[in-house]
């Protein structure tokens, strides 16, 4: 996985031809900031949200939108928000490796779990928090450094919405959960304390977006003012679309308004949280790789699962904020996102993951040779079957130690300081 992720990283490039200042923003207090620049212009964006908000919006405008996005040219007109701002959103990419605890049914075992390519919202800001916008389009970009220029996009004041979410908090908030809130299914849980990062990088990024707020109005309601709030990412025409929850009153006006909406609200009812995906597929929090058990390659998963259910969560990235200290670039762990530097950290995340890899199958050849369940294929009569094992056995192990010793010599500078800082 780690060696295809690589590869996948190594062939990427830069979007957009645009050259920019090397010249830092004051916006942010991180001189290792990057961002995806915007794409589409506020007009273009209304374009493109125009047949979901006017579905939402009782089909105001309807064919208009509709000729609006697919006819461009012909003079129709769309449906047009109440206002529509460009947002930079604050987010983290993360890259870490953790070892932990596990029970699973009979099984208790330190194992390392492999996060790549994850997602923190960095900001608790209100239904633009509650999804991950780290999609696969995304990943296949290469932020630039946000410079002034960045600041205004298409002669319109961006949006910046500040930093409230320390990456690393995460980890402070898992260390102190209680054995039942640690518990991922009835047979798999954690032990929270034992939890312990051997690599965590953070990299700032800023995410580009439209909010735009939208007044249906509905014959069956009252005469108060609704709103409906649709966003969209900017960084390609393409970008995924979400709306954020309407409450129960409103789906019963809608209903009853047009009750060809009814399966629609249902189905929107039915989807957990506060924000949903109208165009594109919802992009998980986190992704990880390893976390080998014995005899069990499931782990990974439940995990992820459990992890993306509280994260996407209301109240959790309040929760992280009320948590975070002052934010500063002092922190070493804090890392730019370029392609060398990711790079650098996967490919020792990788040395990791096949150590681990290594371990297992030494872990169980020696159990299969001690259960005496060897069997050998060929070869001739005179090749003793635990010899042979105790020969492979010995071949793996020093392997492994050729790996160990390659992966203390490459490990990165910056965590090396990181722990040394951190232990005194």
């Amino acid at each position: 996985m780690f060696s295809n992720r690589i590869a996948r990283i190594r062939s990427t490039k830069g979007v957009g031809s645009h050259r920019y200042s090397s010249q830092l923003s004051q916006k942010y207090p991180f001189r290792q900031l990057r961002a995806y620049p915007f794409q589409l212009s506020p007009e273009d964006a209304v374009v493109q949200l125009a047949p979901y908000a006017s579905t939402l919006c009782v089909f105001k405008n309807f064919l208009g939108s509709l000729g609006a996005r697919y006819l461009p040219g012909f003079g129709f007109e769309p449906i047009r928000p109440l206002r529509i701002t460009p947002v930079y959103f604050p987010a983290w990419v993360v890259d870490a490796e953790v070892q932990v605890d596990v029970s699973y049914n009979d099984t208790q075992r330190m194992t390392t779990a492999h996060i790549h390519d994850s997602y923190l919202p960095g900001s608790d800001f209100r239904i633009l928090s509650l999804s991950s916008f780290f999609s696969r389009q995304l990943r296949a970009i290469e932020p630039v450094i946000f410079t002034p220029e960045l600041e205004t996009q298409y002669n319109t004041e961006v949006a910046c919405l500040p930093y409230t979410i320390s990456p690393f908090t995460v980890l402070d908030i898992a260390r102190t959960l209680s054995y039942t809130d640690a518990t991922i299914t009835p047979n798999l849980r954690f032990k929270p304390p034992s939890i312990k990062p051997e690599l965590f990088a953070a990299y700032p990024v800023l995410i580009p977006l439209y909010v735009a707020q939208y007044e249906p109005r509905l014959p069956s309601s009252s005469t108060t003012p609704r709103t409906i709030t649709l966003f969209m990412e900017a960084y390609s025409s393409t970008g995924r679309i979400f709306t954020e929850n309407v409450d129960a009153s409103f789906r019963k006006d809608l209903s009853d308004t047009m009750p060809a909406l009814t399966s629609f609200l249902e189905s929107l009812q039915r989807i957990e949280g506060e924000a949903h995906s109208l165009r594109g597929v919802p992009s998980p929090f986190i992704r990880i790789a390893g976390m080998l058990m014995p005899d069990n390659r499931e782990l990974p998963q439940p995990v992820m699962n459990w992890l993306d259910k509280h994260l996407e969560s209301p109240g959790t990235a309040e929760i992280l904020a009320l948590k975070t200290s002052a934010l500063t670039d002092t922190d070493p762990r804090i890392r730019e996102y370029t392609l060398q530097e990711r790079e650098t950290n996967l490919e020792w995340m990788k040395l990791g993951a096949e150590i681990s890899s290594l371990n297992m199958i030494v872990e169980t050849m020696s159990s299969a040779t001690k259960g005496a369940r060897v069997t050998t294929i060929g070869g001739g009569k005179d090749i003793d079957p635990a010899q042979l094992m105790a020969g492979a056995v010995k071949s793996m192990r020093m392997k492994i130690e050729g790996l160990e010793v390659k992966r203390k010599e490459t490990i990165p500078t910056w965590w090396t300081s990181w722990l040394k800082d951190s232990t005194t």
